[in-house]
This record gives structure tokens, C-alpha cells and sequence, in this order.
């Protein structure tokens, strides 16, 4: 072969070599292409800054497949009939694409927390009201702030807020003539309407209780119509109160490690519940129910077992039940406590069966609770549990997807909240308003009765 014939050879090869390269390359796009969607667009500034729920969506490449015609669950190449539940249910989660706050890294081709549509946590600038000092410092009165509240300096509550120029004082006789808002822990009928001290001054009515429980003692009185700002849980709330916050897992489990702690469960489900007197829910009676097909141990007040609330040795505990009932007291609107989040203690791997008033699809991830609503009865329910046991792969499936979560871990989630109010007491201009009836406003229409089992 003459030289002209071997330099045409080697660029032929060198060629078929680019063209290779090319296509592993194009299937690795392809394989992990990500699908981000903001819906913060869809909210003001100041819901962006306490809301809790990061919604991010992402395509997952997942080797789950949703057959419509056979209704089966193809998982790993291995097919099972899909357990029967209400079509278009939330439950279904390998029916659906994976919906996570998380992208995929495409050189290491892991799951990380997309910083890029996060809540914008930028204020505007700050703008003086009436009162305006030389330091411009607001003070934050509050009359009867709730024993299980946190006390914390002013840094610790101010410190990492874009506008941190508050204060905090829990002394109402002494500082109430001066702050620049004044905090009611609900509506204190037990004594008369304090007169505002200066025009500006605002009145916060804070609550985390759901209407039924909360009641209406402020209904008929003169407090209905003082407040200007609303703290609640509520998405609809001037500051809103978030029980949890989730951030992404720094450490993702094996799947070997998952079926040797699934393989080590000894029983069905566990209830953690105290408050046997006000069920709005009817959970109690729902329970009963569940118990008739499934076994669940009660813990608690309203149970036969117990455990220390919150203690470690009872989040250990749960590692050895299959799931959790995460079971709300009202069915109201945005009401989800730290009951659900119980689920994402570190080491904890139980999966979560939810049951409230919240539309769970919209603020979490599918694929990592379960939700009692989406059945038609607890028996159908507890069929379905069943069935989830029984099948080992789909239930480790969902254990990962939960593992890709985690309770937060610095302070609490009420550092929004703080941050909102303070910004809120910087920008009087923009926030100016006054609830003629606040009973209206928390009580009428946002709850509703259980749906009959």
C-alpha cells in the first residue's frame, strides 16, 4: 500500500471513530435529559420566600413502564399486575413520570438539588413609613407567643434575613406602646381589644390550629375586624408558617443495602396519635377500619402502645414497619403538620401513608408517600399496602425515591416567616390592610368533611 492508500485508511478510521464517540454521547444526552419547570412564576415574591415545597419537576429515565391496555407495573424487566386503586390516583407512582426538586448531573449522572429555581429570597429595597428612625429598626411585640416556640436572640432570627433590621421582645406591658407589630398567638378574648398606640402600628393574628380545632371564640367579638396581617399556614396567609422543610440527601443508599433492611421488617404499619378528642378526620374510626385487613400498631395517647414523642429511639423504631400513617386531625385547606415529615428522618425508611386536607401532588414529589384519599375505602386501602409488601421491588423502588430526601437541618423552618415579617414591617406601603372578618376569611369554606367510607 502506497502512502497516499495509508493516509486515506487512517482518516477513514480516525472517522468511524468520531462517529462512535458521537453516538455514546448523543444516548447519554438522551439518557439523562433533564425537565425543569419554575412554578414560581405563578406566585408573588413573598410566597416564594416561606413556602417550603421546592417544585421542580424532572423526567426520570426510570426503568418503570406504564402500560394503559394491561395495567401492569414493569419494573427491572420483571412484570406484576399493578395493585388496583382509583384511576389517576397519586398513589400509582410508577404510573407517572418522577417529579422531584433534583437534576441529573450529567458526569456523574446523579440526582442534586437544582439551585438555579429555588425561592428568590432578594426583598426589595428597603422604604421607611411614618415612624422611620435614625437605625430604621422595627420592633416585633408578641403578647402570648406559644410555649413551644423557640426563644432565640435577634440574630438568630434576623440575622440571615435579607432585611434584618428587627427586633423581638415577648414583654407585652412593657413594650407594646412601641412595637411596630404586635403578634397575637389567636384572638385573646379574655381581654379587651388593646387601643393601637400609633396608626401604624400592626396587628398580627397568628394560628396554626385548623378551623375545627381552632374554634371560633373571636367570631362575635371586636378582635374579628382589628388585624391587618394573618400568620398561618395557610398559602393564602400574609407570613406563612411552614411545619418542615426538605432538602436534598447527601448520601443515597444502595439498593443492596435497601433489600437487606426491607428483608429485615418485622411489621405492617405504625400510628403515632394523641388527640383522641377533636377528629374533625374521623381518622380514629378510618383506622379501625384499616385494622381489619392490615395490622397497625397505635402509639400514643389513643393507642396501647407508647414512645416518647419525637424521641430517637422511636424514629429507629419505625425502620422496622413497612409504613407510616401520617394521618392530619382536619381535612383543610393547606393543613399538613410535621407528622409527614417523620418519614424523612435521617435512617428512617418507612413509607408514608398520608391522609389530610393538603393536595399532596402538588407541593411533594410522586412516588414518595402514599395517599389514603386516593382509595375508595381502608379496606381497599389496606389491600393495596398488602400488596406493596409483597412486592419487594417496587417497594424498595419507593424507598429510594423517598431517600432522596431529607428534613432540613439548620434551626427551624420558621426562619421564612421571620424574614417575611421583617420585610413586611419595612414596606407598610405596600402591605397596608385590615381584615373586616377574619373569621370569614380563616373559617369559611376551607375545610370539608372527609370523604364517606
Amino acid at each position: 500500500m502506497g502512502i497516499c492508500g495509508f493516509k486515506m485508511l487512517l482518516a477513514f478510521l480516525g472517522l468511524l471513530t468520531v462517529l462512535y464517540l458521537l453516538t455514546c454521547s448523543s444516548a447519554n444526552i438522551l439518557k439523562f435529559r433533564p425537565l425543569i419547570s419554575t412554578v414560581w412564576s405563578q406566585h408573588s415574591s413573598d410566597q416564594n420566600v416561606s413556602t417550603a415545597y421546592y417544585l421542580l419537576q424532572w423526567q426520570s429515565n426510570s426503568t418503570l413502564k406504564h402500560s394503559s391496555t394491561n395495567s401492569t407495573l414493569k419494573y427491572n424487566g420483571t412484570t406484576t399486575q399493578r395493585p388496583c386503586c382509583r384511576e389517576h390516583s397519586s398513589t400509582t407512582y410508577y404510573l407517572r413520570h418522577f417529579r422531584s426538586r433534583f437534576i441529573v448531573d450529567p458526569t456523574s449522572h446523579q440526582l442534586t438539588l437544582d439551585q438555579r429555581n429555588l425561592p428568590d429570597l432578594s426583598f426589595s429595597k428597603v422604604r421607611t413609613d411614618s415612624r422611620a428612625s435614625a437605625v430604621n429598626n422595627k420592633l416585633i411585640v408578641w403578647y402570648n407567643m406559644p410555649e413551644w416556640m423557640k426563644r432565640r436572640s435577634d440574630a438568630e432570627l434576623f440575622g440571615h434575613c435579607p432585611v434584618s433590621t428587627c427586633n423581638l421582645s415577648t414583654n407585652f406591658s412593657a413594650d407594646r406602646a412601641a412595637g411596630d407589630a404586635v403578634v397575637f398567638h389567636d384572638a385573646p378574648s379574655h381581654i379587651p381589644v388593646p387601643t393601637r398606640a400609633f396608626p401604624d402600628q400592626v396587628y398580627v393574628f397568628f394560628m396554626l390550629e385548623p378551623p375545627p380545632i381552632a374554634g371560633s371564640a373571636y367570631r362575635n367579638t371586636p378582635w374579628n375586624s382589628v388585624f391587618n396581617w394573618t400568620w398561618t399556614y395557610r398559602q393564602d396567609a400574609d407570613i406563612k408558617k411552614t411545619y418542615f422543610l426538605l432538602e436534598s440527601s447527601r448520601q443515597l443508599p444502595n439498593i443492596s443495602f435497601l433489600k437487606d433492611l426491607v428483608r429485615r421488617k418485622e411489621k405492617p404499619a405504625a400510628w403515632f396519635v394523641s388527640n383522641c378528642d377533636r377528629d374533625q378526620a374521623q381518622r380514629l374510626r378510618y383506622v379501625e377500619r384499616l385494622k381489619e385487613v392490615l395490622p397497625v400498631d397505635v402509639y400514643g395517647r389513643c393507642g396501647t402502645l407508647h414512645c416518647t414523642t419525637w424521641a430517637k429511639e422511636c424514629d429507629t423504631m419505625l425502620t422496622k414497619y413497612f409504613f407510616y400513617l401520617s394521618f392530619e386531625n382536619s381535612f383543610c385547606q393547606d393543613y399538613v403538620t410535621e407528622k409527614f415529615s417523620r418519614a424523612f428522618l435521617k435512617d428512617v425508611y418507612v413509607v408514608p401513608v398520608v391522609r389530610g386536607g393538603l393536595n399532596y401532588s402538588h407541593h411533594f414529589p410522586e412516588g414518595i408517600f402514599i395517599n389514603a384519599d386516593d382509595f375508595n375505602s381502608p379496606e381497599e386501602l389496606g389491600m393495596y399496602l398488602k400488596k406493596l409488601m409483597m412486592d419487594e421491588d417496587a417497594y424498595i423502588d419507593m424507598l429510594w425515591r423517598i431517600a432522596h430526601f431529607i428534613i432540613k437541618s439548620y434551626d427551624d423552618p420558621d426562619q421564612f416567616s421571620w424574614c417575611q415579617l421583617c420585610d413586611k414591617l419595612h414596606r407598610l406601603q405596600d402591605n397596608a390592610k385590615t381584615y373586616p372578618d377574619l373569621f370569614e376569611w380563616y373559617h369559611s369554606g376551607k375545610c370539608r368533611p372527609p370523604r364517606k367510607f
